[in-house]
């Protein structure tokens, strides 16, 4: 199994290690508004911007959040939100300058007038020159024989047993693009997670950047807390924000930290992703007490371990509330899934209708589940043309069981269409 474990025998940093920006301090020759000449006869006349507060609409404030990536280890309150912004801090110009060049030594694009009866081809047509297919199922995922590529924005990393294909398809993107590789050692970083291969299999933190999380948010020397949220918490909206905190910004670090390594995470953040726009001091007091926790089990990660088995087995684990918030009653799903004993997905959601059983909750639970279980299913079969077993899907609720099992009737019908 892969809960979330301690990994005291890969640990090699100190707990009061300092980050420090290494990155080479270039002249910068980003265009300003000072370098742009505007002739005398041209009025520069102001862009009009309503003055109407946007806000996210409240069918969306009760559940999913919106990503924010952190895929350099970047906190959200580090990411310019405009160029304008951008351009005031010079390891940004640097960054950006940085981009441009690449683009520019890799001939990435030439302005040229759109041929007639021409479609435009897909950057990804680079990588399938090189026999690599394209999944199906995750547009993001390539692959060939054992080996496997992922892709996000410009970082990708290559998992292969092969290591003639992968010393291949890196000389193909070396003469294609300019790429910074890492070296294949015991520790690896990709998008802020932390891989170290151990004598038990991989082993997937996030240690750093939750230390970097921590000292953002001034918690390094608070006191720690062994759970991420209070039994039965219940909380307030208030009618618009009335505290000034970085409330967004840690629940959007928060959100990263739970979706690369941090299942355990799950039910905390969408419990206070539901105030993100109606929260007080005192939300961001209990939120807080999740970085106490991170603070308590920052070596926590996921143990992935080779399977002996031929072929590939789902397990998924579903659960549910019922009706636990007590203004909208409406019951909270969640779920694991793993895949030969690791795990592979997970999430904590609250659900769109109100449950009138313990039983229906229970069931939509499960549709939520078995919806991933099979999209998991596709992308092992369909992409990726591996063996996979039965599914098993693990439920505590005898009637949910029996619904799912039996033919619909009169009380159930409209369970039976939507689910």
């Amino acid at each position: 199994s892969n809960e979330s474990v301690s990994s005291d025998e890969t640990e090699e940093e100190s707990d009061n290690e300092e980050f420090h920006d290494t990155s080479t301090q270039l002249e910068p020759t980003i265009p300003t508004s000072e370098d742009t000449h505007v002739p005398s006869t041209q009025v520069e006349v102001p862009q009009r911007s309503s003055g109407r507060i946007r806000r996210q609409p409240g069918y969306l404030q009760d559940y999913e959040l919106n990503l924010l990536a952190l895929s350099a280890g970047c906190l959200p309150s580090e990411i310019p939100t405009s160029y304008k912004e951008a351009v005031k801090d010079d390891s940004w110009k640097v960054a950006i300058q940085g981009e441009l060049d690449n683009m520019a030594s890799n001939g990435t694009w030439e302005i040229v007038p759109m041929p007639k009866n021409r479609s435009i081809i897909d950057s990804n047509e680079q990588l399938l020159t090189m026999g690599l297919l394209r999944s199906k199922v995750d547009p993001c995922l390539y692959h060939k024989g054992s080996t496997y590529m992922l892709i996000w924005v410009d970082d990708l990393i290559v998992f292969t047993n092969n290591a003639s294909e992968a010393d291949f398809i890196k000389k193909q993107l070396e003469s294609k693009f300019k790429l910074n590789d890492l070296p294949n050692s015991k520790n690896t970083k990709f998008l802020g997670i932390e891989i170290t291969k151990t004598r038990n299999g991989l082993f997937l933190s996030q240690k750093g950047l939750i230390e970097k999380v921590i000292e953002k948010f001034g918690m390094v020397d608070g006191r720690m807390s062994k759970i991420p949220i209070q039994p039965k918490l219940y909380l307030q909206r208030h009618s618009g924000s009335s505290s000034n905190a970085p409330y967004k910004e840690l629940l959007g670090s928060l959100m990263y930290l739970m979706t690369g390594t941090r299942p355990d995470l799950g039910y905390s953040v969408s419990y206070f992703g539901r105030f993100q726009n109606d929260f007080s001091d005192e939300h961001f007091k209990y939120l807080k007490n999740v970085l106490r926790y991170l603070s308590y089990t920052k070596k926590f990660g996921l143990l992935y371990k080779k399977s002996n088995n031929s072929k590939f087995v789902i397990h998924a684990y579903s659960d549910a509330d019922y009706g636990m918030d007590p203004v909208d009653r409406k019951s909270v799903s969640g779920f694991v899934i793993k895949l030969n004993e690791n795990t592979i997905s997970w999430k904590s959601k609250k659900q769109q209708v109100v449950s009138r059983s313990s039983s229906e909750s229970e069931y939509i639970a499960m549709s939520l589940c078995l919806s991933e279980c099979i999209f998991t299913k596709q992308l092992l079969n369909a992409s990726l043309k591996l063996v996979t077993g039965p599914m098993y899907l693990y439920e505590d609720n005898q009637s949910a069981i029996n619904m799912a099992e039996s033919l619909e009737t009169k009380r159930s019908k409209h369970i039976d269409i939507h689910h």
